[in-house]
């Protein structure tokens, strides 16, 4: 599994932490959203704003990365570019394994 992180404001102001990248074991991407000011005593509920880890267990991680930036688009979140095309190099590599 290949993970990418950094700080990202949403359009509301909220200063969040995303972790992204791809899941070698399920072939898909992953990607998880969680408020940046969230205390350690927080839960992970309160903190989350968006996970596919939360999505429902028969729907499969996306192979594509565009469902996940159009997530993060309708949230007013902008991808770095490197860290959209390291994804994509991840995935390149890691789907033969």
């Amino acid at each position: 599994m290949s993970m990418h992180r950094f700080l990202a404001r949403t359009q509301n102001g909220i200063v969040v932490d995303v972790e992204t990248g791809w899941d070698a074991r399920a072939k898909g991407y992953f990607l998880v959203v969680r408020r940046a000011d969230a205390a350690a005593n927080d839960s992970w509920d309160e903190a989350e704003l968006f996970s596919t880890a939360r999505l429902s267990k028969s729907t499969p991680l996306p192979t594509q990365y565009e469902p996940l930036q159009s997530i993060l688009e309708g949230m007013g979140i902008t991808v770095p570019p490197t860290v959209l095309s390291e994804c994509l190099v991840d995935q390149m590599l890691c789907v033969n394994w």
